[in-house]
């Protein structure tokens, strides 16, 4: 049942998105989904101040009146979000629905959704308030990287990269519980240089992908199962079955692991790790999981590259870039932060299956690292918008 409408702001650096719905649950899930890591509110008395004016609607009917209309007319079929989604390019609009919402995109005018559901509608607001701010960060010289990144009391991240299934989140997740820190990115971040040379980062809000294995050996398992049913609804059915059973065994399908997936505040109050809204880059990690092996540390490593460590469509398989609402950054911005990020000491790393052994290993690098912390006065400037 609606209760009227409500409006909700989100912003980051200097840009912003309102989204409107006739129905609390998708505000709510805005709030939720934005406010740790971005900064979400009721708007100003001001409308016009904001960047992207995004309207969803709790509306069956409607809904399938739309989705009728672009199954009676020529519509191509793709993958996004992993359904299929049918889709009308027209007079500078895309019209498209899965079943569930259907969408009307303007790439630079309002972005109107309907649906059937609150909860899929939210999900989908979600995601198009975020990639139309994304667009407006590359424009703004932001580029997204491909890492994890956690946040020292100085302000300082440091920034994990790698392949799928490198290590990131665990390396983040482990350092974070090793020091006591806060997490700024579970597996992508923004970055950009300031006027002074420094590298400031923001963090990118989504679900955060955590497989069986890596809950296990931080002893979050039993909390996640104890609260499967609280988790993101993109959690795969048999990750949730694993959990009420008492599985510990990675699950896989299609040849990749499932995993749960957790709202980002839940990495506070189910992992007990606080997060970070914005940061200054002043270490590189690159690490390796190898379950064998003694936990490592070397000075050194790899050269990060935009091609291997900027986030792009080969790694974002799951939202293909149809809206004409992501911008994608300049070779020149790429090539200018990755000359400032190729600056900072790079530490290559080994890690293990023991959580114990790779403590031990995290907190005599930070400590190595840390002895005369520097606060950047970049930093001081910088706040939630």
């Amino acid at each position: 049942m609606t209760t009227g409408t409500t409006t909700v702001r989100i912003s980051v650096a200097d840009y912003s998105a309102d989204i409107t719905s006739n129905h609390p649950t998708v505000t709510t899930w805005i709030n939720r989904y934005f406010g740790s890591w971005w900064h979400a509110a009721p708007p100003p008395t001001d409308p016009t101040t904001a960047t992207i004016h995004l309207t969803a609607t709790v509306d069956s009917d409607r809904t399938h009146q739309l989705a009728d209309q672009i199954n009676q007319a020529e519509h191509e079929t793709i993958q996004y979000a992993r359904q299929p989604l049918h889709l009308i390019r027209d007079h500078n609009s895309v019209r498209a629905h899965d079943g569930h919402v259907a969408y009307h995109v303007t790439p630079n005018g309002p972005i109107t959704l309907t649906g059937h559901h609150p909860d899929p509608l939210a999900s989908a607001a979600s995601r198009l308030a975020r990639e139309a701010l994304r667009g407006r960060l590359a424009a703004a010289g932001w580029v997204l990287l491909h890492a994890s990144a956690v946040v020292d009391p100085h302000g300082h991240a440091w920034v994990a990269f790698g392949n799928k299934a490198a290590g990131k989140t665990s390396t983040a997740i482990q350092l974070a519980h090793a020091n006591n820190w806060s997490l700024l990115a579970n597996d992508r971040l923004f970055a950009r240089p300031t006027t002074t040379g420094h590298l400031q980062a923001l963090p990118w809000p989504a679900a955060a992908a955590i497989g069986l294995g890596l809950l296990t050996a931080t002893g979050h398992i039993n909390t996640i199962a104890a609260a499967r049913h609280q988790l993101h609804p993109s959690t795969p059915t048999p990750m949730l079955t694993a959990l009420a059973t008492g599985s510990h065994q990675p699950q896989h399908a299609h040849g990749r692991e499932l995993k749960a997936q957790l709202f980002p505040d839940q990495f506070t109050t189910l992992l007990g790790i606080p997060l970070a809204t914005t940061a200054t880059i002043t270490t590189i990690l690159l690490p390796t999981i190898n379950p064998h092996a003694q936990p490592t540390m070397q000075p050194g490593g790899r050269t990060l590259t935009p091609e291997h460590d900027a986030f792009h469509a080969t790694i974002e398989d799951r939202y293909p870039p149809i809206w004409g609402i992501r911008h994608n950054e300049t070779p020149h911005t790429q090539t200018t932060l990755f000359h400032h990020l190729n600056q900072q000491p790079r530490w290559t790393l080994t890690l293990n299956h023991n959580t114990q052994t790779n403590k031990t290993t995290l907190t005599n690098l930070t400590t190595k690292l840390n002895n005369k912390p520097q606060k950047h006065p970049d930093l001081e400037q910088t706040h939630d918008q």
